[in-house]
């Protein structure tokens, strides 16, 4: 251990370039020529030892400029560090986006009726309580909206759990194929169907008045048309309007399709109006072929709801035996008594005679 004090020659050797006495017991003054960065620690931890405030200053920027070092090292570890982990968060994001994604093209099929605007994800997003507009016997329908500039459909949801009964999915196939075959104003038009294993989804153009029923009974009406001269209620011309339009497509579909089609459940809730009034037809479920234009068509089965199904106890159908739902249809629009069918809530409880 050496002690005494620093020998100021030894500044002067050209040579030296390293030289540590620290841990020492040097006394005295550092000497002048050891003032260089390069000696900032070489008398460390001398208790007696003295220096000037220049050796001091040097020392202290030494010190410093490791401290910086220090600090810089550590936030450029944190930053490799945080922009590592935020790219595995990002891959892990898109891989599982795109699983998702590849899960729901192998899940869903699509069949288009028209060129589509819309992907099939914005439908079946859609399908939510706070958009359900009405509820039938086997299915309900919400209102779906596809895009940001206002396109919105109707989408009817069989319902099923793990796959279609053997009622649902004729009535299925038969909207399908009825729907596809025919073209007219006053039929509602079908835009695609959407499948699964276990869902069921078909598409139409949505009419913003909804259905005739929610007008006829102010009870069941509910106005949700916002847009500035909108009515709530019927007057005469509206109501000829859509008896006109109705009869238009009953007509097509009895005289122009070939074959012809009977709807067999003609009431107000099937008849649906667009923004001007204009009426479509539509829930064709149980609707029929017939085979041959003129011919009597054997149903397996009664079809079409209390109150609207035409006359006959041989379930044989011809042409003129299909207007006498049409007739209750007008009725209602004269104001005309309710049928019975009109006054079954949705458990089909009947509901005492009025008196």
């Amino acid at each position: 251990m050496f002690s005494g004090q620093i020998p100021s020659q030894l500044g002067h050797l050209s040579m030296l370039q390293t030289f540590n006495l620290s841990s020492n017991k040097l006394t005295g003054i550092v000497p002048p020529e050891f003032y260089k960065p390069a000696f900032a620690e070489s008398f460390l931890d001398n208790p007696d030892l003295c220096a000037t405030l220049r050796y001091q200053s040097k020392k202290l920027e030494k010190i410093l400029k490791k401290i910086i070092r220090g600090k810089y090292l550590a936030v450029l570890v944190t930053l490799t560090v945080a922009v590592f982990l935020s790219v595995l968060f990002i891959l892990f994001f898109i891989i599982r986006c795109y699983r998702r994604k590849n899960r729901f093209n192998s899940k869903w099929k699509v069949v288009s009726f028209q060129r589509l605007n819309f992907r099939q994800t914005k439908i079946v997003s859609g399908i939510k309580e706070h958009n359900l507009i009405g509820t039938g016997g086997s299915s309900k329908v919400y209102r779906v909206r596809v895009s940001r500039n206002g396109d919105v459909f109707a989408v009817k949801s069989i319902w099923n759990k793990n796959k279609l009964d053997h009622n649902l999915e004729q009535e299925f196939l038969a909207e399908v194929k009825i729907l596809t075959s025919i073209r007219h104003s006053n039929i509602v038009k079908l835009i695609g169907c959407i499948s699964s294993e276990s869902s069921t989804l078909l598409v139409y153009e949505y009419m913003e008045n909804r259905s005739l029923d929610r007008w006829l009974y102010s009870k069941n009406r509910e106005i949700t048309n916002p847009v500035p001269g909108s009515v709530s209620s019927l007057d005469w011309p509206k109501r000829l309007k859509i008896a006109i339009g109705a009869a238009q497509g009953l007509c097509y579909m009895h005289h122009d399709c070939v074959p012809p089609v009977i709807h067999r459940d003609i009431k107000s809730s099937n008849i649906l109006l667009d923004s001007d009034f204009n009426a479509k037809i539509a829930d064709f479920g149980v609707a029929k072929f017939l085979a041959r234009q003129g011919e009597l068509a054997t149903m397996s089965t009664v079809a079409g709801s209390f109150g609207y199904i035409a006359p006959g106890k041989s379930q044989q159908y011809t042409q003129p035996s299909l207007r006498p739902s049409m007739k209750e249809v007008v009725k209602l629009l004269l104001k005309r008594t309710p049928t019975l069918a009109e006054m079954v809530p949705a458990n089909n409880n009947i509901l005492p005679p009025l008196t």
